[in-house]
C-alpha cells in the first residue's frame, strides 16, 4: 500500500518514514497520510508521532546517528539471573541473539553455554558458564552502534567459520581506518 513512497519502512501497522531535512520529512509524511486515506486507514493520535530523532522500533533505536539495540530490552537481558535449567538456558541465548549483529563473536562467547543444550549434554553449571554469561551481558550493556549505509564509504565483507559456527559482516571502513 504504501509502496514506492521514499524514505517509508513498513512492518505489520508500523510505519516509519525519514528524510533528509524537514522539508523532505513533510513531503514524505503528506504522501503516506494521503496514502492511509486513500485506503480508509486512520492513525491513532496517540501512536502518531513526527519529527523524532530518535524511534523505538522492532527492539531497536534508529537515529541519524545509527542502529542500537533498544536500551531497555538490553537492560532487561542484562538484570536477568543466572540461568538456572536447559529453558531458562535457551530463553536467554534467544534474547541474545536477536541482538547478535551488535555483539561481535557472540557465538563464539556463547559456544559453551551452546554446548548444555546438546541432546547428549548433561546440566553442569561451572564458573566457565556465569563468566560466559557476564561477558555477553557487559557487551550487550556497552553503547554498540551500527552505522547507515553510506553509498560513498568503502565497504568490507569478512566471513569466517569454525567448528563452533559461520558468521558474516559488512561493514565500513572509514578515511580514519576505524570500522563501522
Amino acid at each position: 500500500m504504501l509502496a514506492g513512497i521514499p524514505n517509508v519502512v513498513t512492518y505489520l501497522d508500523d510505519i516509519i518514514l525519514t528524510g533528509a531535512t524537514d522539508d523532505e520529512h513533510r513531503r514524505t509524511l503528506k504522501l503516506v497520510l494521503g496514502r492511509l486515506k486513500e485506503v480508509g486507514l486512520r492513525i491513532r493520535k496517540k501512536k502518531f508521532t513526527y519529527f523524532q530523532k530518535e524511534v523505538e522500533y522492532l527492539g531497536h533505536s534508529l537515529s541519524s546517528k545509527g542502529i542500537r539495540a533498544d536500551p531497555k530490552k538490553t537492560a532487561a537481558i542484562v538484570n536477568m539471573p543466572l540461568p538456572t535449567n536447559i529453558a531458562k538456558l535457551r530463553f536467554f541465548l534467544g534474547m541474545c541473539n536477536f541482538y547478535t549483529e551488535f555483539v561481535p563473536k557472540l557465538a563464539e562467547m556463547c559456544s559453551l553455554l551452546n554446548q548444555l543444550l546438546r541432546k547428549e549434554a548433561r546440566w553442569n553449571w561451572t564458573g566457565e558458564h556465569t563468566k560466559a554469561v557476564e561477558r555477553v551481558k557487559r557487551l550487550l550493556n556497552s553503547p554498540l552502534l551500527l552505522t547507515h549505509y553510506h553509498p560513498e564509504w568503502p565497504i568490507v565483507l569478512a566471513a569466517d567459520a569454525s567448528n563452533e559456527g559461520i558468521g558474516a559482516v559488512v561493514y565500513h571502513r572509514l578515511r580514519d581506518g576505524t570500522v563501522k
